[in-house]
């Protein structure tokens, strides 16, 4: 019993060093049995549109070899909606001699059916005789329009063009004036404005995603937060988005719907696809 429960804490204490920083350890204290697992539990497999996509997984193990190893892949069907041809994953996986680690590659293509809606890939290491494998690896595969790192930068003007809460006030749902675009990740445009500036002049940030050609707004409101009821009035995506260029050949000027006052704080909300303008300067 006592060698039993002495092998179940050097289990624990391996998969937690390896799930935090990993450092190879023996498995079982007699370098008996190898541990073998995917560097962590979840990825992503990002494919371009139009295009292909590649993955790779560390595979990683307790122990070193003189000689390669080759240890089998397999897709886990229960729970796999990923589009068939979507994806292709080796059988195989080899950690080479005198090596700790070993890289699986995914290659994804955008087959009919793939889209910015994740699906789930799950694979899992084949046990083998004189090793063990840890959990199945979590494989997200969706579709992503890469956008130029110049596209939508700099100063624009905004005016509002659809509205309900700010205009039936008195005020505005986006003050007009300039605002300065910058990225906020490598398909976000984010910029600083006063909303419903009549009652919060303060600005907040809002940010436009342009995920595969449409304008996705992320959720936002004014600053501070105000409302008709308890429920504070917020903007977010549009029921019906609008788009941008995928061939990226003008930046200049941009209509962006988004839904107001999505929480329904004021009485008649949500308001669908309400609108401003984006001009360059």
């Amino acid at each position: 019993m006592k060698n039993l429960k002495y092998s179940f804490i050097a289990i624990a204490t391996l998969f937690l060093i390896i799930g935090c920083e990993y450092e190879p350890k023996v498995f079982d204290g007699n370098g008996d049995l190898t541990l073998v697992q995917f560097s962590r539990s979840t990825y992503d497999l990002e494919i371009v549109i139009d295009a292909t996509g590649e993955l790779n997984i560390p595979v990683q193990s307790s122990t070193v070899s003189s000689t390669d190893r080759t240890f089998n892949v397999n897709v886990v069907n229960d729970g796999t909606t990923a589009i068939t041809g979507s994806y292709s994953v080796p059988t195989s996986v080899t950690i080479p001699a005198n090596e700790y680690e070993g890289t699986l590659t995914i290659s994804g293509n955008d087959v009919a059916g793939v889209d910015t809606n994740a699906e789930t890939l799950i694979i899992e290491l084949e046990e083998g005789a004189d090793f063990a494998s840890g959990g199945n690896a979590i494989i997200s595969v969706f579709q992503i329009c890469p956008v130029p790192d110049t596209f939508m930068i700099g100063d624009y003007t905004i005016t509002d063009l659809a509205g309900v809460i700010g205009p039936g006030n008195g005020t505005e749902n986006f003050e007009s004036g300039t605002v300065t675009l910058s990225a906020s990740s490598a398909t976000g445009r984010s910029f600083s404005v006063a909303m419903l500036p009549g009652f919060r002049p303060t600005p907040g940030n809002v940010t436009i995603n342009l995920i595969c050609g449409d304008f996705i707004l992320s959720e936002t409101g004014p600053n501070p937060g105000i409302g008709c009821s308890a429920v504070d009035i917020r903007y977010g995506a549009a029921t019906t988005p609008t788009s941008y260029p995928l061939d990226f050949s003008d930046d200049s000027l941009f209509i962006v719907n988004y839904d107001e006052d999505i929480l329904g704080s004021c009485s008649g909300g949500p308001f669908p696809n309400q609108s401003f303008l984006l001009q360059k300067i």
